[in-house]
């Protein structure tokens, strides 16, 4: 206790008596350092935000640059490789199975059976197109009384017809120049090519669109274009459902509901013929099909491309 004589004294020297007490731990100086804090943090916030992001844009662009470079190689490569006769020569052979004037060509349709005896003995003079449009035209018959049964066309062929189901559209000069096959052949392998572009003068104009480089403009287009790429999904989606309803109809098993279809659905463009023999069997269902089959021109203006003969 203070005595009154030291009060009056401290009093009188201008001094104040202030009460002990416990000081408080949040301090202004303590609030004014977390503020400096907050607003240091926040103004690098959007910086750092900014730096991240353009870094990875910048790798995305580094990865994509690699593959330019990559693409640019390849095209270098495949530009000398048409610049060369002997690979021109072996292209037009093989894929448009051309021949030098010179040259016998020979095209062979399946492999002998077991246990067959040599089938070169039994082969006529009949062109491999003739028979296999024959066996297209027994398949597709509504009387099949009319026509030679199974043992002809196997005669014909040197071998049962495999896969022909339907004709899927006929050329203006009366011969189908699409057929319909079944997705499983007869031994359960899966063939996924549903229609079959079979005319020779339309395989050659498709041919001569995919030389020109109309599939490497329109898998640009399909990037570029979300309602053709949309429509051409759908195209996809409609040769598969129809394909199983193929698989259905021919009593084989469907195939699996992830198979790829042709022509290089849905994301690209990697066969015309495909394309456009789905395109002439289900007008209306691939828009890039359809340019296809415009761009092939009047392939039918000449007349039938193979002569039929007469049944024996």
């Amino acid at each position: 206790m203070t005595r009154p004589a030291d009060r009056t004294a401290a009093e009188s020297a201008g001094q104040a008596v202030r009460p002990a007490g416990p000081r408080p731990r949040f301090t202004g100086r303590a609030a004014i350092l977390a503020l400096v804090i907050c607003a240091i943090a926040l103004s690098l916030a959007y910086p750092v935000r900014e730096y991240i992001a353009q870094r990875k844009q910048i790798d995305q662009l580094l990865d994509r640059h690699n593959q330019i470079k990559l693409r640019l190689k390849s095209l270098e490569h495949e530009r000398r490789k048409l610049n060369d006769p002997v690979y021109i020569e072996r292209q037009a052979r093989d894929r448009l199975h051309m021949c030098l004037p010179t040259q016998m060509c020979y095209e062979i349709i399946g492999t002998a059976p077991k246990g067959a005896k040599n089938t070169a003995a039994r082969a006529d003079s009949v062109p491999w197109y003739a028979r296999l449009w024959s066996s297209v035209q027994q398949a597709n018959d509504p009387q099949p009384g009319h026509r030679p049964g199974p043992a002809r066309r196997r005669a014909d062929l040197g071998r049962a017809p495999r896969g022909a189901r339907a004709v899927a559209h006929r050329c203006s000069c009366g011969l189908p120049d699409v057929i319909e096959t079944a997705p499983r052949l007869p031994d359960g392998t899966p063939f996924p090519t549903l229609y079959y572009l079979t005319c020779v003068r339309a395989c050659a104009a498709a041919s001569r669109l995919e030389a020109g480089g109309l599939m490497r403009d329109m898998t640009a287009r399909l990037a570029a274009d979300p309602a053709l790429r949309a429509a051409y999904r759908a195209a996809h989606r409609d040769y598969a459902a129809r394909r199983t309803e193929a698989a259905a109809a021919a009593g084989v098993p469907p195939l699996p509901p992830d198979a790829a279809t042709v022509g290089g659905m849905p994301d690209r463009v990697k066969c015309l013929h495909a394309l456009a023999a789905q395109e002439l069997a289900v007008p209306g269902s691939n828009p890039l099909g359809r340019e296809a089959v415009d761009g092939m021109g009047e392939w039918w203006a000449a007349g039938p491309c193979v002569e039929v003969p007469a049944a024996r």
